[in-house]
This record gives C-alpha cells, structure tokens and sequence, in this order.
C-alpha cells in the first residue's frame, strides 16, 4: 500500500488499489484513501466481472423488453391515412385472392419485431397504391392454414398475388423500394 500511495504522490496514478479475496487491512485502505486513491477491498476480479456482466444483460433485455413494448405500442397509435391494409384469415383468404386482381399480402406475427418495423412500410404501400393494388395482412398465429399452404417459414413475408396465384414474394424486413420493384414488375 505505501508504494501505491507514493506513487500516488509522485504521479498521479494509480488511481485504485485492489485487494483479492480473504485480503482486508482497514489501516492500509484508510491511508490508501487519504492519498486519493479508490480503495476495492475483499473482491475476487473474475467473480465481479461476472457478476457485472450478469447484471449488463439482465439490463440488457430489460431495456430491449421496454423499447419492443413502445414500439408495439406506438405501431398501434399510428392510424395510416387514406387507403389501409385490409385484414385476411384463414376462412376467407381465396375468396379475397379471387376478388381482387393484385393483391400485396403482409404475412406477420404480434410478436415479431421485424414484422413491426415493416408495419408502416406496408401502411405506405397500401396508400400509395390504392385502387391498383390491395394491401392486406395475414396474422400466421391466427391464420396457420394459410401460412401452411403458401410454404411461409419466415416473417416477414410478403406474398405478392395475382388474379389468385402467387407470383412473387419477399422475405425479410426490406425497404419500401424493394417491394415496390417486385410489385411494379406485376401491374
């Protein structure tokens, strides 16, 4: 400890002193802070770094918990204007698909948070399109059958359907501009 002190005086530094396990001299620690040094005392280094990192990812995924739950959240408050995404299940999918000549479907899960940063990519889709193309989105938790039938293993997927038939898709959060390419190529 005297040497950590008058290196201390001398240079400035060290600014800690750290004393493994089982090792506690309060005289030494109380000189050793006089000088202006920390002082850990009785802490075993590898047993502490766990311990932080331990507590780094419980934050971690806290703070990832909270920011899914405000962009859930947020996604819901936001009303897109003009023409909007139609909802598709299971029970009506072909008669939908018939109905309407070129049909962009949204294949997504509450969950998925790729799914939710697509959301106002599609809102955008469906009004920038409106009355050339409808926009709709299939929940695959609560429409398995549809999912199922149309081979969809990954969400976001996006079914692009014309005059009843799929003709194109894409898989992934991708940008606007990589949809609309893809949907262009079929009007």
């Amino acid at each position: 400890m005297d040497q950590a002190i008058e290196l201390k005086r001398k240079n400035g530094k060290p600014y800690v002193v750290w004393m493994q396990l089982e090792i506690v001299n309060e005289e030494a620690a109380a000189r050793a802070r006089e000088a202006g040094l920390t002082v850990v005392m009785n802490k075993c280094m590898k047993m502490e770094t766990e311990r932080l990192e331990g507590e780094k990812d419980a934050e971690l995924e806290r703070i990832r918990a909270k920011k899914m739950k405000d962009l859930s959240a947020k996604m819901k408050e936001e009303k897109p204007s003009g023409n909007k995404p139609i909802a598709i299940d299971d029970a009506h999918f072909s008669e939908t698909v018939q109905k309407h000549p070129l049909m962009l479907i949204d294949c997504w899960a509450e969950w998925c948070g790729p799914c939710r940063m697509i959301e106002p990519t599609i809102a955008e889709l469906a009004r920038d399109y409106a009355g050339r193309v409808i926009v709709g989105k299939l929940n695959v938790d609560e429409n398995p059958q549809t999912a199922t039938q149309f081979g969809v293993m990954s969400i976001p997927t996006v079914l692009i359907m014309k005059n009843g038939v799929e003709v194109d898709r894409v898989i992934g959060a991708v940008p606007k501009h990589f949809i609309e390419e893809k949907l262009k190529k079929h009007m």
